[in-house]
């Protein structure tokens, strides 16, 4: 918890001294900034249902699966990235 609170005030303390503080959203010029929040919402939810799915965090099961060069983890890894090229496919025009 103390991490979380240290990383919040470290970011926001970065931003103050490099004059960058300010809220954007970084997005296509096909999209609106509420259809960009959504999709990012909706994709965060599916991200957390596979991780609940998968008895844990997906990520953390490809990176340390492949630096001890399990299967799985290389799997997983590819399941990441595989999926995010088809889903990324079908949404290019937003971003383009």
């Amino acid at each position: 918890m103390f991490e979380l609170i240290g990383v919040v005030i470290g970011a926001f303390l970065s931003g103050l001294v490099s004059d960058r503080l300010a809220f954007r959203s970084e997005k296509g010029p096909r999209i609106s900034n509420p259809t960009r929040w959504v999709f990012a919402v909706i994709g965060g939810a599916l991200f957390g249902l596979g991780a609940q799915f998968a008895r844990g965090c997906t990520s953390g099961a490809a990176l340390s699966g492949m630096a001890v060069l399990s299967t799985a983890g290389f799997v997983t890894m590819l399941a990441i990235f595989g999926s995010g090229y088809m889903v990324a496919y079908f949404f290019r025009r937003l971003w383009i």
